[in-house]
């Protein structure tokens, strides 16, 4: 038995990822294709979690892209390994990833803790090899009442497991090699700068959105509303709401690429960092908030996924809440026992941190042996 202690490097970190089914589970295998959960910056995180533990347990494995062949593995029979996350919902086409879990070799499917929610049509795909991760309680509960052959199970969201290293600039996110401040790596092309551009777009996107978001509140610091603006949402729109930003959904990608998510995961807590306390209905930014030791308010999204994670992993800890709604939040601020110290850190607004030669040292760093993938990351 794997002891959680494996995923608990975060030194005063509250949070006790309840995974050691999992670890079990990932133990067992000895070869697997691994296909992250594409979508937002919040994804990106899991992603980098799951590369983390991988890393952790030793595995061994290969990143699978959509429509990739490798006629070794596919000819003698394969396990996969696919990443958690929100895809299996309604409003989220999963239907696209259908093909990734229909191939006639496939001997053995681990999905990761993910949220599961009208997307009948997909339980019905599973049988017996399949073993499925659900990260809150309703979502164990709703496949098990569709589906009586695959093995579910609950853990909690892999971002729990994050290990953040030195706050500021692409810090470290849990690797052995430290950035260097001016590195001049070699294989550079224009591919790189063109990913360098776009990642500083990203940045000048995310301190606009930020400057819009955040309120200096007497005795609470920078108070940074990032909320959904998608179909999640359980606010109610063109309410009296506050200026918000939904940073996770300012970045999409397939996060195939370990360099690349390392860097664009550093971005997203940067963005983070730069509040003391964060109100948000982002699973992720909740989670990461709660990880950089912010205070955090949360809100539930349209269907209870906020409230279910937050039921196994956060019920627990004082300066992380749900509340009912914003209606709640002047009540919350004065009544927030065990509240932390401020803690933002403003290296998001410091250009030099983020120039090309550390961008390509942290990406080849990220890289760890992997290979690359460097398209596809959107920007909103």
């Amino acid at each position: 038995m794997f002891s959680n202690k494996l995923l608990r490097e975060n030194v005063g970190i509250p949070l006790i990822p309840d995974n050691s089914a999992l670890l079990d589970c990932l133990s067992e295998l000895d070869e697997f294709y691994f296909y992250p959960n594409p979508g937002n910056l919040g994804d990106a995180v899991i992603a980098q979690a799951e590369y983390q533990l991988f890393d952790r347990l030793h595995c061994k494995y290969t990143v699978r892209a959509p429509g990739e062949n490798d006629p070794v593995l596919d000819q003698n029979g394969f396990t996969l390994v696919y990443g958690g996350g929100g895809r299996f919902v309604k409003y989220w086409k999963y239907q696209d990833v259908f093909p990734v879990f229909q191939h006639r070799n496939m001997r053995r499917v681990i999905v990761l803790p993910s949220s599961f929610w009208e997307c009948d049509d997909f339980l019905a795909l599973m049988d017996e090899r399949f073993t499925i991760f659900c990260r809150q309680e309703e979502s164990y509960q709703y496949g098990r009442s569709k589906n009586n052959r695959a093995h579910f199970l609950l853990a909690d969201d892999m971002a729990a497991s994050l290990v953040l290293g030195a706050p500021g600039g692409f810090g470290d996110l849990g690797g052995e090699c430290a950035i260097p401040e001016s590195c001049p790596p070699p294989g550079v092309t224009a591919e790189h700068a063109a990913l360098h551009d776009k990642f500083l777009t990203l940045r000048e996107t995310m301190l606009e959105g930020i400057a819009g978001c955040t309120q200096t509140i007497p005795d609470w610091g920078r108070v940074a509303f990032f909320l959904r603006s998608d179909a999640e949402s359980g606010l109610a729109r063109g309410g009296d709401l506050p200026a918000s930003y939904d940073v996770s959904w300012s970045g999409v990608g397939p996060w195939l690429d370990r360099g690349l998510t390392t860097l664009f995961c550093a971005l997203f807590i940067s963005a983070i960092d730069t509040a003391d306390l964060v109100v948000t209905d982002r699973l992720h930014v909740g989670i990461t908030a709660a990880l950089l030791r912010k205070n955090v308010f949360f809100l539930d999204n349209n269907f209870g996924k906020i409230r279910g994670v937050y039921t196994r992993l956060f019920r627990h800890i004082p300066h992380l809440r749900l509340l009912t709604g914003l209606h709640g939040l002047p009540a919350a601020l004065a009544d927030l026992d065990g509240a932390l110290p401020f803690s933002s850190d403003m290296s998001l607004v410091e250009k030099e941190a983020w120039s090309f030669s550390r961008f390509m040292a942290a990406y080849l760093a990220g890289q760890r042996g992997g290979r690359p993938h460097p398209a596809s990351v959107k920007i909103r």
